[in-house]
Formats: structure tokens, sequence, C-alpha cells
């Protein structure tokens, strides 16, 4: 099965504006929506990063420093682990909007693989909406992979499935 971790993403403790970054990382990443790796870079006004690299991570850490959060930029997901510190899900512990989840799919080995920003929490469903980069079938070269809003059920940590907005 599937395994999900969490980051809380927390805001640089100098800023007095929290809650504006948060919404300025997740708009940004829902703003991405649909859009394939050179696109994200003309989208973020950042130099395009080359071909044929797998983007999730990258899309994470540039989304983050675009509003000013301090992620190493990086391709590599399990780099997001432990930028912020990172949290299982729980009953005591539960996702939030412009956290990083940090995606272990199925039928890839043990570890992380993938990540997202989380977009939406709906807590009466234990279900989470993030916005993925390097989305697409297997077979479909990276650069035409695109970033995709996903849901998955964190109770479980099952579920996924894409979905537009």
């Amino acid at each position: 099965p599937q395994r999900w971790e969490l980051v809380h993403v927390d805001p640089p403790e100098e800023s007095n504006t929290d809650h504006d970054i948060i919404s300025n990382f997740v708009n940004l990443a829902i703003g991405a929506v649909d859009k394939t790796l050179p696109q994200c870079a003309d989208y973020l006004s950042i130099p395009y990063p080359g071909d044929g690299f797998l983007w999730c991570a990258w899309f994470v850490s540039e989304c983050a420093n675009k509003v000013g959060l301090p992620i190493v930029t990086s391709t590599f997901a399990p780099s997001l682990i432990g930028v912020f510190g990172n949290y299982e899900f729980s009953d005591e512990n539960k996702p939030k909007v412009g956290d990083i989840a940090l995606i272990h799919p199925e039928d890839t080995p043990p570890g992380i693989h993938h990540a997202g920003i989380i977009v939406e929490v709906n807590p009466e469903e234990n279900q989470i909406i993030t916005v993925e980069g390097n989305m697409g079938d297997k077979d479909c070269p990276v650069n035409d992979r695109d970033v995709r809003r996903c849901e998955y059920n964190y109770d479980t940590g099952t579920g996924k499935k894409s979905r537009g907005f």
C-alpha cells in the first residue's frame, strides 16, 4: 500500500505574515495545474532547468522559494524530508493546507519517491487534496508530464486519484 508522510510548513520566524506566505504558496501551486515542466519554469519566472529529470520535488521547492519559504531547490523528493520537521499522519497530527505530502507510491521500492503541496483538507472525509508536479503515465516523457491535483485518504494512506480543478 501507499505510504504518506507529512511535512508541516512553517514560515520563517521573522515573518509576521505567516498566513499570507502559506496562501501564496498554495495559490502559486494551484495556478500551475495542467502546466508541463517548461510551462512551469515560465510560470514561476525561473530559468528552464533542463530536460529529462523527475521534477515533483523541484516543483515543491521552487514554489516555496518563490514565496519566501527557504527550501533547498532539489529534484529529489527525499531531500524534502526534515525541511521543517516531519510528522506522520495521526489522530493528534492532522495535515493542514500548505503542508508538504511526501509520498511512497505503490509498486516502487521502499522510501519516499514523490512530493506534493496540500491545497485542501477535508477532515470529515479524512482526505487531502494536493497539487503535484511530474504527473503522467510511466511511458510519458517527463517533459510532457504536468502538474495535477490529486486526492488521498490520509487515515489509510491510500486512494490516490488525479482530478483536475
